[in-house]
């Protein structure tokens, strides 16, 4: 099997590097040439035109915004695409309306750094990765999604696009804005921090423009989870006003 990966950031180039150690033909193609000459040294990978040469499976791990561009734009012809996007509905409606090959993919692993600073093959061990099929996807291509999850040491985990998208607000987007109000509120007295602050302030560090993707393309399920998250705490608010502490305790038991 011949799989070649767009992008090789964090996620992409941590794929490479795992699916690489386990035996697979592993193609990479990335607008960094610095950033393919360090994987290039690091595991045994070529170098791919999305253009010319022939692969299996063409997996896309670059930003959300230059994802959409290659779905709407590119002439992908007989290959199965998978991709690993932390928003799935939007990918899997252009996909969809091209009548593509394609699965949705996502695992629910990464770094806060950025690069080859963030390449780990061993950072999928035993984590979920979502897959969305599409009206297109066959038991073919369904298959070898999941040989190659199963190859990077993760679980696949079957969803519809639209479950993705709310499960991923409510345990990853929206916890971002979480952890950014706690780096907010402690800015300033962080040299008496312990362990507690850093960890919930790790997902703050964040790359902004993957944040920026999460908004454009996941706004509505960010925007309803976000007006729940203030609805909880104005309920802690008030009750901290009234001294309900039994309710208070009550409230956080449930």
């Amino acid at each position: 099997m011949k799989v070649s990966i767009v992008g090789v950031g964090a996620i992409g180039g941590s794929i490479a590097i795992k699916l690489a150690e386990s035996g697979v033909e592993v193609f990479v193609n990335d607008v960094d040439a610095e950033l393919l000459s360090l994987l290039s040294e690091k595991a045994r990978v070529k170098r791919f035109d999305l253009a010319k040469d022939n692969v299996d499976v063409v997996i896309i791990a670059t930003p959300m915004n230059v994802e959409e561009r290659l779905l709407q734009e590119f002439p992908f012809t007989e290959v199965l695409i998978m991709d690993v996007a932390s928003v799935k509905t939007p990918f899997v409606r252009i996909a969809e309306s091209r009548k593509l090959r394609f699965v949705g993919g996502h695992p629910m692993a990464g770094s806060v750094y950025r690069k080859s600073m963030g390449w780990d093959p061993e950072i999928f061990q035993e984590r979920p990765f979502f897959l969305c099929r599409t009206r297109y996807t066959d038991e073919r291509d369904a298959d070898v999604s999941e040989k190659i999850v199963r190859l990077i040491g993760a679980s696949p985990v079957w969803v519809s696009p639209e479950y993705h998208d709310k499960a991923v607000s409510r345990v990853s987007h929206t916890t971002y804005f979480l952890s950014l109000v706690a780096k907010l509120l402690g800015s300033g007295f962080e040299d008496f921090a312990g362990p507690g602050f850093s960890s919930t302030t790790r997902l703050s560090r964040q790359n902004p423009e993957m944040v920026l993707d999460m908004l454009r393309y996941n706004r509505e399920n960010i925007l309803a989870d976000l007006k729940n998250a203030e609805k909880i705490l104005r309920e802690f608010i008030r009750m901290i006003e009234r001294n309900d502490f039994e309710e208070f305790l009550k409230r956080v038991e449930e």
